[in-house]
């Protein structure tokens, strides 16, 4: 819902159902969970034409090293690189 509300321009609903989705993530070891978060956060600041803050929050679904990496993730995420 949270990618569906960025793609709209929706960015408080958006930012809302992340910080939401954050709070059953943060606690665990959810890594998918926290690369969908980043992907929801990434199309939200792609749809407001701030590319850098998207690049950082997209990239890190990429990073093994990162918290929020983990390979499906990064294949739903891979697309919007191109």
């Amino acid at each position: 819902m949270a990618q569906l509300a960025a793609l709209r321009g929706q960015h408080d609903i958006a930012e809302a159902l992340i910080s939401e989705a954050e709070q059953t993530a943060l606690p665990g070891r959810l890594s998918v969970l926290k690369a969908i978060i980043q992907l929801a956060r990434g199309m939200s600041a792609l749809s407001a034409r701030r590319h850098a803050d998207a690049y950082g929050y997209l990239r890190r679904m990429f990073d093994p090293a990162d918290a929020a990496f983990h390979p499906a993730g990064a294949f739903r995420g891979d697309p919007l690189f191109r």
